[in-house]
This record gives structure tokens, sequence and C-alpha cells, in this order.
């Protein structure tokens, strides 16, 4: 194997990751969809997303009504 792939010299292994920056344009869009993702509303949503993730156990037959 070639002993000049292991070396630590790499720039980009030792270099801090500059953050991605935004648009305006990107940023503006980002927050006038947050705006309409507000998750459930009513009550029986709220009740059912409360178990998304709930696939087997005691409170696996709960019904949603």
């Amino acid at each position: 194997m070639n002993e000049q792939q292991n070396l630590p010299n790499d720039p980009s292994a030792t270099s801090p990751r500059q953050p991605k920056t935004m648009s305006e344009a990107a940023l503006a869009a980002n927050r006038a969809n947050a705006l309409k993702s507000t998750g459930p509303r009513t009550e029986k949503g709220k009740l059912k997303a409360a178990s998304n993730s709930l696939k087997h156990g005691l409170y696996s037959l709960k019904k949603i009504r």
C-alpha cells in the first residue's frame, strides 16, 4: 500500500470546515415555510402524533378515536 495516503498532512483533514452561508431568498423561504409547519392543532391530531413511534408494547393496541 502507498504510505503517502496515510499521512496527516492532508489539508482537508486538519482545517476546520467553513459554515455554509445561505442567501437572503433562501432564508426568507425557510422562515415562510416554518410558519406553515406548526404540527397538529386538534386534540385528536395531537393524540395520534403522540403515538407515531409506537410499534409494539403494552399500549400498542390503544385505539385513537
